[in-house]
């Protein structure tokens, strides 16, 4: 197939590669150019106040109380879950998140749903625990296990920078 005949024909998810690591999606219709050059966040980071990561800021602090947070902008988690290591890292295929009804959600459906475009998906934060299970997708949802947090409370709030 050709450039011609991919932007007129492709439909949404469709990629066409320019040459090496540089390519061409269409995502509803709305083409980007990806120089996957650049595309390294394969690895988890260890999370900690002030951290930044892609355009996202992080804060840590302690709180007195568990108070659920509505727009999914902060999670509160316990201490221990702190001590034992939490982490942020991009979304990966496969990835899933147990939601608070005990039901898993594939993170692929929920980054649809809220129409995170294809080349952003990998700009999303994914808050892991230390077995790596999903904590946090900042807002988007939080899992089933930061529902009853145990005493010492911490905050971890999510930023986005342009």
């Amino acid at each position: 197939m050709n450039l011609y005949t991919f932007l007129m024909n492709s439909s949404s998810g469709k990629r066409f590669i320019l040459a090496g690591l540089t390519e061409i999606i269409n995502d509803r219709n709305n083409f980007f150019i990806i120089d996957n050059r650049f595309s390294n966040n394969k690895e988890k980071v260890s999370l900690r106040d002030k951290i930044k990561w892609q355009n996202n800021l992080f804060n840590i602090s302690s709180v007195q109380n568990f108070t659920k947070a509505k727009l999914k902008d902060y999670i509160i988690v316990g201490q221990n879950i702190i001590d034992e290591g939490v982490y942020v890292r991009e979304w990966a295929p496969g990835d899933k998140i147990i939601m608070h009804d005990g039901h898993s959600n594939k993170v692929k459906k929920l980054l649809i749903d809220n129409k995170i475009p294809i080349p952003y998906k990998k700009n999303v934060p994914i808050i892991v625990n230390a077995d790596n299970s999903i904590l946090w997708i900042p807002g988007i949802a939080h899992s089933e296990a930061c529902s009853k947090p145990l005493s010492p409370f911490v905050k971890i709030s999510c930023f986005y920078e342009n």
